[in-house]
């Protein structure tokens, strides 16, 4: 019997009749954000079996974006499906920070299938302001 899976962390406005395995996204991993006095830390749960090379992180302006894309499972030749609940394909997280931060001091880790980033702030510049007299 071919019973199709439904892929429950959808909305409620799924349409019951679309089988799981007709979604192509990867949607959003869980991210935690952490801010403390002088840096913020963020960690992404991947699955552990990703490959680094499959992610990208890129910090332009005051915005980290990270990469990623999810391999679909392999499935042995003639099988097939009975449930799936692992999100697969591409994605995207846009994380907008609200203070000035240090690029080139920003560190990654991937371990145990948590992606972490701490990204320092940048300290304040106190600018000097010179006097100038007008002469008369």
């Amino acid at each position: 019997m071919n019973v199709p899976q439904y892929h429950m962390f959808l909305g409620a406005d799924n349409d019951p009749d679309e089988p799981l395995l007709s979604l192509g996204q990867a949607g959003h991993p869980p991210m935690d954000i952490f801010e403390a006095e002088d840096y913020y830390r963020i960690e992404l749960e991947l699955p552990g079996g990703l490959d680094r090379t499959q992610l990208s992180l890129r910090y332009t302006g005051r915005n980290l974006s990270i990469h990623g894309n999810l391999p679909a499972c392999r499935l042995p030749q003639g099988a097939k499906f009975v449930q799936m609940e692992r999100r697969t394909g591409n994605f995207t997280r846009v994380i907008h920070l609200n203070c000035p931060v240090d690029a080139q001091a920003i560190t990654t880790t991937y371990e145990n299938g948590i992606l972490t980033v701490k990204i320092p702030k940048q300290d304040t510049i106190e600018i000097y302001l010179e006097e100038h007299y007008a002469r008369r």
